[in-house]
């Protein structure tokens, strides 16, 4: 079993004597870890609605292999892609309102080399529903999505040394059909978030075109361009919010992010610093972005200080482009590495895991560094409330939070020690029971119309709200809501009919024991 300290001497750290770094914070404690497999080298995680971890493992020559341990973190099953060509590599996984699994990625050649792409849908219990793998030209699956209606979208690499690279975005429908396949100018991609589904359903994609600079491009359900956009900078991550807007983020002279509306205009751009780029992104529940990245200091620990390593940034902006906090973690040692995926807790708050220095203190007191896994977490307010290092890997490769807050890390596999590669879940805040603690409706309310109400929530533990209407015959509205975790508030219509007069109405909402009303009156034109 892999071991999860904050410090420690179970192994020689790389030799370099430090003060001890301002970034040793509180430990981060998991509930529960499990090992993968050896040899695994970037795994992908997806966690579905029963809580259940999803772990697309590739293994050096060899099939992927598909993990799904249960809500404690028991293996329920493994499944090898046999049908997937002698070795494959899976890039992206993620997982359906069923359970169901979706993984995109590549048929490889011996040495890792693509030959094609490789796209598969599995049932929650494994079985193989559906599998793409072509080996006509090289290519590779970088990323997949999914709608609401289950059809898949996978961001491809493709081209040869003579037509030269180019992004493609294919749709398949729910039961593997390809529909379409569209490019838009892009040759290359980071191999981050590259391709979002936004809250209308449309695939949002971007890449590198030949000159270097970043492209977002939007597309409708049938694979009509919505929109091509030339940034005029680097290349770009994407996150989605909850009402259309869909957030750029890059850079190079700091954090760069830019904000784009539904109808994919730009409504802001904002640099945080003055140096780094931002690599990972996220929205939160009250609409604010989160974003991590790098940037670089000299090395030390007996490397030439003309060496240069990264430092992990993380920056939360509100929802105009403001900055609200930005928080730096790291040390200028050359085993640092960049982080590699984000995380955003139920009660809005951060995590980060990717590649560290762990500090480890010897026996006169020194300190040196070595390489590690480190998984850490800032409070809503940005304060670094705690540190986890696994140092039996030295990447963490992704992390997903669960419906119940519950937070799963995986990282690779360690190649030179065997040791298998980690899955860590750390559980969620215990939140109060969510009950409804405002009910607005706003604007004057006509009959024969619609207005709009929004009920707002005590926690940010999610709640299915019952509504209610004390005369029907003037005003319905749903029968209920639901809050999701993380959220605190749900808006929802009140939708009007004729009245011969003013006629008062009051709308009630009802959550874990309590309810609350509002007074409005629909207006007789």
């Amino acid at each position: 079993m892999f071991q999860t300290i904050i410090r420690g001497l179970r192994c020689a750290p790389i030799a370099a004597a430090f003060a001890l770094p301002s970034f040793a914070h509180a430990q981060l404690v998991p509930d529960w870890s499990a090992s993968v497999a050896a040899q695994v080298v970037a795994p992908a995680l997806a966690v579905d609605g029963g809580r259940n971890s999803v772990v697309a493992a590739t293994l050096l020559g060899l099939p992927v292999v598909v993990h799904k341990f249960g809500p404690t973190g028991t293996e329920l099953w493994q499944r090898s892609l046999a049908g997937a060509g002698v070795a494959s590599r899976a890039f992206d996984v993620v997982t359906d309102a069923t359970g169901s699994i979706v993984l995109g990625g590549a048929v490889v050649d011996a040495t890792g080399m693509p030959l094609g792409t490789l796209v598969a849908k599995l049932d929650a219990a494994g079985n193989t529903l559906w599998q793409d793998a072509a080996t006509t030209a090289p290519a590779q699956v970088r990323e997949v999505a999914l709608d609401a209606s289950g059809n898949v979208y996978a961001l491809v690499q493709a081209g040869t040394a003579a037509t030269g690279p180019e992004l493609q975005l294919v749709k398949y429908s729910a039961g593997g059909v390809r529909q379409w396949m569209r490019t838009y100018g892009a040759s290359t991609t980071n191999g981050l978030d590259s391709l979002v589904i936004n809250s209308a359903g449309q695939p949002v994609v971007t890449g590198s075109n030949s000159a270097g600079q970043a492209v977002v491009a939007a597309f409708d359900g049938l694979g009509n361009p919505l929109a091509v956009i030339n940034t005029g900078t680097a290349g770009l991550s994407l996150a989605a919010g909850r009402s259309g807007e869909v957030y750029a983020v890059g850079g190079g002279s700091g954090l760069l992010a830019i904000k784009y509306g539904p109808a994919f205009n730009e409504l802001w751009r904002t640099t945080v610093s003055t140096s780094g780029t931002a690599l990972r992104a996220a929205v939160d529940a009250t609409g604010n972005l989160v974003m991590t990245g790098s940037f670089n200091l000299p090395s030390s620990g007996g490397i030439s200080a003309t060496v240069i390593t990264p430092n992990w940034r993380t920056a939360k902006l509100s929802t105009a482009g403001a900055p609200l906090w930005s928080v730096d973690f790291g040390v200028s040692h050359f085993v640092m590495g960049s982080p590699a995926a984000l995380g955003l807790g139920i009660d809005g708050s951060v995590f980060v895991t990717g590649r560290a220095a762990e500090p480890v203190t010897g026996s006169t007191g020194t300190v040196s560094y070595r390489p590690s896994m480190a998984t850490i977490k800032y409070t809503v307010a940005g304060a670094l409330e705690g540190t986890l290092y696994t140092n039996s890997s030295q990447v963490g490769a992704d992390v997903e939070v669960a419906s119940d807050g519950g937070v799963y890390v995986a990282g690779e596999a360690n190649l030179f020690s065997g040791t298998p590669a980690p899955l860590l879940h750390i559980a969620g805040p215990v939140l109060a029971p969510a009950k409804p603690s405002a009910l607005l409706v706003t604007g004057p309310v006509w009959e024969s119309s619609s207005a709009t109400a929004t009920v707002t929530l005590s926690t940010a533990a999610g709640a299915t709200v019952k509504l209610s209407s004390s005369n029907t015959s003037a005003a319905k509205v749903p029968a209920s809501v639901v809050v999701p975790a993380g959220a605190t508030s749900v808006s929802f219509p009140v939708t009007t009919l004729a009245v011969r007069r003013n006629t008062a109405v009051t709308i009630r909402a009802t959550a874990n024991g309590t309810t609350l009303g509002t007074a409005i009156t629909v207006l007789n034109r």
